[in-house]
Parts: C-alpha cells; structure tokens; sequence
C-alpha cells in the first residue's frame, strides 16, 4: 500500500523541480497551481506516514498518529478548495463575474470543515488488506470534497465560456478525473486512491494549462502574445493602472541587436518592466507600478529617445481598470502594423525606402493639386571608395549619405534607394525650379562634408577651407525633373526616366554637379 503514493510523491515532486526551476508566469492561478502542488506534496508525505503509523498502531505514539492522520486530511481538504479557488482565478479574470458571496461562503464551510477534522473523533476500521480511518471526522472531509467538486462543476458550467477553450477542457478533465477518484475513494474506503487522483490532476494541469513553454519565447527569453493576455487579464481584474510601451525594430542586424539591448537593458532597469515578444520585430514593455501622472510618461519618452535609431518606432500607451483586455491589443495590433510593415518597405542598410515602396509612394501622389519633382542622385567615385577604403567604409558612406538625404528634405518628402550608390528624392509641394534647387544646395552642402574615408559628418567648420576637400569629402551628382498638375497626368516610369536623364546630364558636366529640368513631358 505504501508503493503507490511513494511512486506519486517523487513523481509529483519531479516534476514541480523542473516547473519551478523553469521561467513561469507570476499571475494569480499560478501561484494558487503553487500552492496546490505543494500541499499535494504534503498531502502525499502524510499519506505514506499515515499508512504505516495506522498499520503499526501499536509501535507508533498515539499523539503523532493522530497529529500526522489530521494534517494528511486537512491537507486533502486545502486541495480541493484550491482546486476550486483556481478555477475562480481564471471565471473571474474577464471582470464580468465577481463571486465575492461565493467565496466568502466557501471560507466558511473551510473553516467549519477544518474545525471539524481537528475536534472530531476518529475511528479505526481493520480489515485483511490492512487497516484504514473513518468516522465522523473522515465525513466531514468527504462533506468539503463533495461541496468543493459540486461548487467546481456548476460554475464551469455556468461561466465556462469565458475561459480560454483550451483551459477550459484541461480543467474539466482534471475535474473529472479528481471527482472520479474522489468517488471511488468513498465507496471504497480501504483503497487509498485520491493522491495517485491528485497526481495525475496536476499533471495534467502542469503540462498543459501551466507550462511555462507556452507563455515565453524561448529563442529571446521574452514573454509571447499569451503571456502578455495573462498579464493584462491579472492587471485588469485587480483594476491596476499600467503603461505599455510597444517598440518597433528593423534595419540590419547589428543595428538590430544593439538598439533592441539598449532598449531591454535600459526599460528593465530603470522600470523593472516585464519584457514580451509581440512580433518578431516588436517588443512591449510593460510597467505596472506608480503610472499616475505625467511624469512617469515624460520619463518613458526621454529614455526610448536615448536608445540608438528610436524615432517614431514606438509608442506609449497608458491604461487603467476601464479598460478591456480587447481594447489593449486592439490599440497594439494597430500600432504593430503601421510600423511593423517598415521592414519590408525600407532598405536594411541605410533605412532609406525600398525601391518597390518608393515607386508605389510616389505613384499614389502624381494626381495631387501641387508640383511634384523626384531628384536622382548617386555617389561620385564611390566604386574608388570602395577600393581605397573596404566596404565597410562603403556601407557607412552610404548610411550616413542616406542620413544627409533624410535632415535635408521637408516633411512630406520621401527618400528612396534604388540600389547600389543611386537614390531618389520625391519632393512634393513644390512651385518652381527654383525650389528644387534650394533643396538640392541643402542637401550638398551636408553630404560634402561626410569624410570618405569613415563616412563620418564633419562640422560646417571642419570642411570649410580644406585645401583637399576635392578628395577627403563625399560629392553626389543630381539630376531633377520637376512636374506641374497644369501639364498634364504623369507616371511613374515617365518621371524617372526623365530624372535620370537629368542626372547623366549632370555627371557629363564633372563632379559634384546637378541639373533640373522643368516643361512637358515627352
């Protein structure tokens, strides 16, 4: 008789080692599943001392068999009505379903149970296959059992659905299973069965509705979509007042790495955020304590401006117990595909938009009431850049080119790389030449002063009056076409092949040189 329950104790404790030691999620039916676990151990240690002291009465101290006989039942009674509590963490989580009275009543009938374990007398059954407890005290255990099972099953019944369908059936069988064995154990009080029940209950319970595999990504370390909407359901059922803070990430890898650990390094240090991996390219932060007021946000948004490459590639979201779990994603979802989308529209490198992205921008804006104008331009010499200095010179070349482009156009206009050395420039609301040509003096002179040989910006002081400013900077050839609505409908192809003509123009003419073009196209 003794196999059993030693065969389930180290079963059980096995297996709780490793849940323990793994990352787990912290919310409020996990840490009743941890509770639950170790008064199932408890429970399965009493049950093998009880098993000798009551076989062995005559050797064993009245005292500490009756002592050990109680905490054996006590601790089978807290099981179930965990077990039930543990249920309730999860009806109770969406907020429509407060059982207050319920579970007041329920501490009662604990209460009144556990007293009645203690005070009651206990009797003693032997039989040929070994002896066993009953009596008034053994009865009002089963009274627990059966309230706690009964309580269980009418409240999966009546508010099941609003329990995620997997977990919903995870407990339904545990339920069943408990109950069965439970049954089984009244009708046969001789047969210890209810701890190998509990064991296979948590089991059960542990690899499916508990596994920690399923709420964190393993490869990053970060919490993964379910985490989070086990987070957000604990933090909205305890009316808790949070602030999200979504990130968007993309370019080349080293840029990747370096701006995402600033970030994760940065948040989990100064906020003690709980990290999750929404997307393969988006991170939330999530900060749960002291979000009142602004000062909490205005600090948010000074720290994500300090990581490397941040702009516009996040957003903070503040939230209270108003708010819906639906809501929440709804808003990250949103945010997640305006800007997630930018590592298919935009060039690794230099950050710049792709070509396909850039003719489908610019195609989208030839029917507009103003003058459009696309500049092309490349970089002079840049296969000597190569040569001279490596690629990795070159690439920087091209990034910090890009990064020129980008301070020296307006609001509305775009920058394109088109491959290679060669980019694009849509400037839109645009009147004459004269104000193409006002855009591409601002954007020579910063790109003259990027240094050939790191692609380091130097300053406006530096450059000037450099006797060899000829070789130690960056030049760029520019050829523009600009475009007026009273012209006539245009296209894409017509205004690039145009453009490009202007820049084979300009290169004609040597170094360094630009030249727009205006009229009808032909």
């Amino acid at each position: 008789m003794l196999k059993m329950p030693i065969a389930c104790l180290l079963l059980v404790s096995y297996s709780f080692f490793y849940y323990w030691k793994n990352k787990r999620l912290r919310t409020r039916a996990s840490d009743v599943f941890v509770i639950m676990v170790v008064m199932v151990i408890c429970n399965l240690v009493f049950d093998v001392v009880t098993e000798y002291t009551v076989n062995h009465r005559s050797m064993v101290p009245e005292l500490f068999n009756y002592v050990c006989h109680v905490i054996f039942l006590i601790s089978l009674l807290n099981v179930c009505f965990l077990m039930y509590y543990y249920v309730l963490s999860y009806i109770e989580r969406d907020g429509s379903h407060k059982k207050v009275r319920e579970k007041k009543w329920s501490a009662v009938i604990w209460v009144t149970c556990a007293l009645g374990i203690v005070m009651l007398p206990i009797e003693y059954i032997d039989t040929v296959h070994g002896s066993y407890s009953l009596g008034v005290k053994v009865y009002v255990l089963y009274i627990g059992i059966i309230y706690t099972i009964t309580l269980i099953l009418y409240n999966m019944f009546r508010y099941g659905r609003t329990v995620a369908p997997e977990k919903r059936m995870v407990i339904c069988i545990s339920v069943f299973i408990f109950a069965s064995f439970a049954v089984l154990q009244i009708i046969f009080p001789y047969i210890l069965v209810t701890g190998l029940g509990m064991s296979m209950m948590l089991m059960g319970i542990m690899m499916t509705a508990e596994s920690p595999y399923q709420y964190y990504n393993r490869r990053t370390g970060f919490y993964n979509e379910l985490g989070l909407r086990e987070f957000l359901g604990e933090l909205l059922y305890w009316k808790k007042e949070f602030l999200l803070v979504a990130y968007v990430y993309y370019g080349n890898m080293a840029a990747v790495e370096k701006s995402v650990g600033q970030a994760v390094s940065r948040m989990s240090e100064r906020f003690q955020t709980v990290n999750f991996q929404l997307a393969d390219y988006c991170i939330v932060f999530l900060v749960s304590e002291g979000t009142k007021g602004t000062g909490k946000v205005d600090e948010l948004f000074s720290l994500m401006d300090s990581c490397d490459d941040a702009k516009e590639k996040y957003q903070i979201f503040q939230y209270d117990s108003r708010s819906t779990a639906d809501e929440v994603f709804s808003e990250l979802y949103d945010f997640k595909e305006k800007f997630g989308k930018a590592e298919l529209y935009y060039d690794e490198l230099t950050g710049a938009m792709r070509r396909g992205a850039f003719t489908q921008y610019v195609t989208e804006r030839l029917s507009g009431e103003h003058g459009i104008a696309m500049l092309m331009l490349d970089v002079d010499d840049f296969k000597s850049i190569n040569d001279q200095f490596g690629h990795y010179v070159g690439d920087e070349v091209l990034k910090a080119v890009a990064h020129a482009l980008k301070r020296s156009v307006r609001g509305l206009d775009v920058v394109g790389r088109m491959g290679g050395d060669e980019f694009a420039v849509l400037l839109a609301d645009v009147d004459s030449e004269s104000d193409v040509e006002e855009v591409v003096k601002r954007l020579n002179a910063r790109i003259n002063r990027i240094c050939r040989e790191n692609g380091h910006l130097e300053s406006v002081k530096e450059a000037e009056g450099r006797p060899d400013a000829d070789e130690r900077y960056v030049h760029v050839s520019v050829g523009g076409r600009l475009h007026m609505p009273e012209e006539g409908l245009v296209t894409f192809e017509q205004l690039y092949k145009e453009a490009d003509k202007a820049l084979y123009a300009a290169k004609e003419r040597g170094k360094d040189c630009y030249e727009i073009r205006g009229g009808c196209l032909q």
